[in-house]
Order: C-alpha cells, then sequence, then structure tokens
C-alpha cells in the first residue's frame, strides 16, 4: 500500500473538493472525490442509495471506495464528510498518507448552500452545529493537522501546499519521525518523576518534525535530589530548553539563573529556557488552562466562581491566571489544609483578594461546591496508571451538580453577591490527559455536567513551551493532532 496520498476531511461544505482539485493542479497530482467515484461505481446518486439502501450500505460502499484510494499513489482525495465514523476508514487513510482537517465557519457553509441533496446536510446552523459538534472528535483524531478554511480558497490551497512541502521535506507525506537528526541537533526534554504517562513526547516531536527542525525533545527522569545537577548539566549541553511537570514545579526554581515575572507571581515554573548557559524559568500552565477553556467551551474567568482540587504548582497557575482574569471568587481545597491555607493567602497577597482555602471536609465542600461555575482536579489522581481512582466523592459532585441545578432557576440579582443572577451547569475539567476520559469526568457526565480533558491544555501550553524555546509558533494545530492520535490507543500507551 502507498503511504503519500493526501486525504481531506471535514464536513460537507468545508471546501474540500474545491480545495483538492486547486491543490492537486498545482502541485501536479491526480485528484478524485471519493463521494464522486462512489456514484459512479453505483450508478446512483448518494441521496439514492440513502433512499433505497439505508446509510449501513453506503458506508460499506464508502470504505470500499476508501481501500481503492489507500492503493494509489500521490493522489489527493476529498472525502465524504462522514467518512470518519468508521474506525476502518481512519485507518485506511492514516496508512496511506496524511490527512487534513477542512474547519470551516458553520456560517461560510451556510452562505454557499442553496439547495443540498445529501442526506446529512441541511441549510439549518442548528443541525450543522450539532453534527460538527458530534464528528469533531473523530476528525481530530483522524487528522496530521487541522486547517481553519476561513480566508478563502487561495489562502487555504497555500496552506494545504505547504503542509505537503513540508511532509516531502522531512522525508515523505507519511506519518512518524522521519528527519534526519544530526550531531547539530537541539535538543528539549521534560523533567519529572515518574514520567510513563506523558504525551508530550510525541507531541513536541511532531511539531519539530513538521516544522522541518533538527531537534528533538525527550522524556528524562528526575528524582528530586538529582533536579539542581540536571538543569545545570542541560544550560552547558545544546539544550533549547524543557518542560518541567510533578513533583518538582516549585522545587526547580531554586535552581535556575532567572524566572520570568508572571511564573514568579505564580510561584511555579513548569517551562525552562537555556540561553548562553543560563537557566530561565517560565510557567505556561495557567494560560494553557484558561486558553483551553475560552477555546473548547466559550467560558471565560471574568466573573466566574472557581473550585480546585490540589495545591501544587499546576494549581497555584491556575489560580493565580483566574485570579488576574477577573474570578469572582476561587476555592482552593487540598487534603493537607495547610497547603491549600498558604496558596490563598499567597494569591490574596500578591494578586487579588478573591481566594478561600476550604478544609477537606464534606461541610465545608458542599456549599462550595454549590457556589461554583467551573470545578478543576489539578491534581494527579485519576492518572495512569491509577486511572479507576476517584479524587473527588461522587455525593459531592451531586451535590454541585445540585447547586448547579438551583442556581439555574434562580431568578437574576437573586444568588450570591456578585453572581449576576443564573448561570449554567457546572463545568467539570480535569487536567489528567491519560486517561482521556477519567473516573471524575465519567461521574460528571453521569450526572449530565459539562466536562473538559486534559488534552486542549497540554497543546496549549506545549504550543507556548515551543515558541518560547524556538522563537517561532509551532505549524497550526499540529500538536493537537498528534495528542487526538495519542489518546486513541489504550490507556498508558504512547
Amino acid at each position: 500500500m502507498s503511504r503519500d496520498n493526501l486525504f481531506l476531511i471535514g464536513l460537507s461544505g468545508a471546501g474540500k473538493s474545491t480545495l483538492g482539485r486547486l491543490v492537486a493542479g498545482r502541485l501536479g497530482r491526480t485528484y478524485a472525490d471519493l463521494d464522486d467515484v462512489l456514484e459512479e461505481w453505483e450508478g446512483v446518486s448518494i441521496p439514492e442509495i440513502f433512499r433505497e439502501k439505508g446509510e449501513d450500505y453506503f458506508r460499506r460502499k464508502e470504505t470500499e471506495v476508501l481501500r481503492w484510494a489507500a492503493g494509489e499513489r500521490r493522489g489527493i482525495f476529498s472525502t465524504g464528510g462522514g467518512v470518519v465514523v468508521r474506525e476502518e476508514n481512519i485507518a485506511l487513510m492514516r496508512e496511506s498518507g496524511r490527512v487534513i482537517f477542512l474547519d470551516r465557519p458553520i456560517e461560510h457553509i451556510l452562505r454557499d448552500i442553496v439547495v443540498s441533496g445529501r442526506p446529512m446536510l441541511r441549510g439549518d446552523k442548528q443541525n450543522l452545529i450539532a453534527l460538527r459538534e458530534a464528528r469533531l472528535d473523530l476528525y481530530r483524531k483522524a487528522a496530521d493537522v487541522c486547517l481553519a478554511n476561513d480566508r478563502g480558497a487561495d489562502a487555504a490551497a497555500e496552506m494545504i501546499m505547504d503542509w505537503v512541502r513540508r511532509w516531502e521535506r522531512t522525508g515523505g507525506i507519511h506519518g512518524g519521525i522521519h528527519m534526519e537528526i544530526t550531531r547539530e541537533a537541539r535538543l528539549a526534554a521534560l523533567l519529572g518523576y515518574p514520567l510513563g504517562h506523558s504525551f508530550s513526547p510525541a507531541m513536541q516531536n511532531a511539531a519539530f518534525e513538521a516544522a522541518g527542525m533538527n531537534c528533538i525533545y525527550l522524556p528524562v527522569e528526575v528524582k528530586a535530589e538529582d533536579l539542581g545537577d540536571v538543569i545545570r548539566g542541560m544550560a552547558k549541553m545544546n539544550y533549547l530548553g524543557c518542560n518541567v511537570t510533578i513533583p518538582h514545579k516549585v522545587a526547580v526554581m531554586e535552581h535556575l539563573d532567572e524566572i520570568a515575572p508572571a511564573a514568579r507571581t505564580i510561584g511555579a515554573v513548569n517551562a525552562v529556557v537555556f540561553k548562553e548557559g543560563r537557566a530561565i524559568g517560565h510557567n505556561v500552565d495557567g494560560l494553557g488552562f484558561s486558553r483551553s477553556l475560552t477555546e473548547e467551551t466559550g467560558e471565560t474567568a471574568q466573573g466566574k466562581t472557581l473550585f480546585v482540587l490540589g495545591a501544587g504548582g499546576a494549581s497555584r497557575a491556575i489560580c493565580a491566571v483566574f485570579a488576574m482574569e477577573g474570578a469572582r471568587r476561587i476555592y482552593i481545597c487540598n487534603r493537607t489544609e495547610a497547603r491549600a491555607d498558604a496558596l490563598a493567602a499567597y494569591i490574596n497577597g500578591s494578586i487579588r483578594n478573591c481566594c478561600e482555602s476550604v478544609p477537606w471536609e464534606p461541610e465545608a465542600m458542599t456549599p462550595a461546591l454549590r457556589d461554583s461555575d467551573v470545578l478543576v482536579n489539578a491534581t494527579s489522581v485519576g492518572m495512569y496508571p491509577r486511572g479507576d481512582a476517584l479524587c473527588l466523592d461522587a455525593g459531592l459532585l451531586a451535590a454541585g451538580a445540585a447547586g448547579a441545578v438551583a442556581a439555574e432557576a434562580r431568578a437574576p440579582g437573586s444568588g450570591p453577591p456578585g453572581a449576576g443572577g443564573p448561570r449554567r451547569k457546572l463545568l467539570v475539567c480535569d487536567i489528567v490527559y491519560n486517561p482521556v476520559r477519567t473516573r471524575l469526568l465519567e461521574e460528571a457526565e453521569k450526572l449530565g455536567l459539562r466536562t473538559l480533558n486534559g488534552l486542549a491544555m497540554l497543546a496549549g501550553q506545549g504550543e507556548a513551551s515551543f515558541e518560547l524555546w524556538t522563537g517561532t509558533k509551532p505549524p497550526e494545530g499540529i500538536m493537537r493532532a498528534a495528542l487526538e492520535r495519542i489518546a486513541a490507543k489504550p490507556s498508558g500507551t504512547v
């Protein structure tokens, strides 16, 4: 089977056919619209196939056509909007080439739809939004790159061709790391203990490869007593920088030559830049969480009440950024109450008086949860290999859900001071990303609550780290696409 094809995926109306023809013509490649091929093979239109033989028959035929395309060489193929609903289809595309997800704004799709005969596409905005939400994770899982098609066909075609050239320059259009690592290679690393759970090496190496950089990212397990020696050694070697994870985010600060103002305010470091033999600390955790919250849910910190489990480095970053961005109140709850007290006092004194320590006792946690808009697990509880662990008793989570229901029923202005009236259901977030669906998120979903997993935060802080080390932004969408592929594997594998 050839491994140098290009598949364009996305909703019907995303521009796959237009861009496929345009890019193929400019690059001198063969092109086929796989829906057109299917209709030619069957001798009838796709709406007729759905109407007369049903969706199951259509999906089987769609896979047959895709199997034919996967056997071609250097082809560019536009696919049907639902091609990702079958795992076999995703595997065929990824085994035979690269996959680009074209994400076009719903408004642009609607603007171009006059009459659509496609059975699962209607010119109704709510229907299209629901269809996009139902398939978004599948598109991301299948894709090497996610591109926003919102600036016209020429601009989108140039982005696609740029990606094809990058892939060819770094060893072919097919997947895997193919760049040549030489003695001039720059190094980056992840420091922590243990590191068996981490997706970061695969994510960062995918970005280095896509950018055509002679760099490699390594996982380095470091015990607390060796941390200073490792940092000093990296500063003298050919390292661009490193990320720092559990349990070293606070302890690493004493081994650095300089700490950026934001990281000093937060009181923790998770990214280090090595420059002219000096180690400079930064913190991108809070920014990554804030960005993922807005991008994935549309929520911002402004006016929100946050309930945070944990008082370590990740908690410090999230609480500090939320305080800076205007959170109404931040409850901090930790099994060792003194650590929660200390973190609340630190943020109240150095940023803004908005934090309150909550004892790890049901009678104290319940009212705070009922008052909260967002619950965040900022601990490692639930992380592989202890994926069955639950960081918060299910009964307490139900109390938070009950509070959300009560808040939705309140009349505007009747809530706690500063609440501003009714709010949406409690949003439950977990910074743990392996497994993607933790016990906490599963329990929240059973209660009908909204959830946010840790992948978007990891991608956000990974992109910020890449930019600190290299001075350039990573190729758009590459890190999130890499994470989606890893997350599709069984828990604990990378």
